[in-house]
């Protein structure tokens, strides 16, 4: 079995409205995902799968979603209502790199017919930086 990945990064602020130091603020980030998918080589083609179906898919969901978006909880209602006309992605529970990852392994999994491939999603690693980042793997 290989596994392969494909990465894109956004922009998008977000703040940890029960975080004590200074994430408690909105910020943002420069934020990078990689989708990870495995499955064996197509003996015919070599591939797992073509890189142009894993990005007009998969990141295609992730840049609509998440770039240039604020990422709130959706239980900060004061933060959301300032902000409702912009653009916002609300989520239950705070929005860390951890939350992200599961959230966003669970939307492309949705959107993503593997039953039509013979590959899974295998995981979803978030970045908020270069040295900080969360994987949620689903096998």
């Amino acid at each position: 079995m290989v596994e392969l990945f494909y990465e894109a990064k956004f922009d998008a602020a977000h703040r940890l409205m029960h975080h004590e130091g200074k994430c408690k603020n909105l910020h943002g980030h420069t934020w990078r995902v990689s989708i990870g998918v495995a499955g064996n080589p197509d003996p015919k083609t070599g591939m797992v799968v073509d890189f142009a179906i894993l990005k007009l898919s998969a990141i295609s969901l992730v840049m609509h979603y998440f770039d240039h978006a604020t990422i709130l909880n959706s239980a900060d209602r004061e933060l959301w209502m300032a902000l409702e006309k912009y653009k916002l992605f609300l989520i239950d529970g705070e929005p860390t790199c951890e939350n992200l990852a599961r959230m966003i392994f669970d939307k492309i999994k949705e959107k993503l017919d593997c039953s039509l491939f013979t590959f899974v999603l295998s995981s979803v690693t978030v970045w908020e930086s270069e040295t900080s980042s969360a994987r949620y793997c689903g096998l």
